[in-house]
């Protein structure tokens, strides 16, 4: 899952643009391109943290 584009400071920074050639900072692609591997990292985090904790307390 990509960072989404509809929250409130992403939908700001996603309409920000330069005002002397009106072009945006950011584009959508930078959004995808940093949500994804923050999200498959997320997931390895949580479910290897999950295992450990699991393990200690012999569940």
């Amino acid at each position: 899952m990509g960072l989404p584009t509809s929250g409130f400071p992403n939908m700001t920074a996603i309409m920000m643009e330069d005002s002397q050639t009106g072009q945006r900072y950011l584009q959508v692609k930078h959004f995808i391109s940093r949500g994804v591997p923050s999200s498959v990292l997320t997931l390895l985090v949580v479910i290897t943290v999950g295992y450990g904790a699991m393990l200690i307390s012999n569940i």
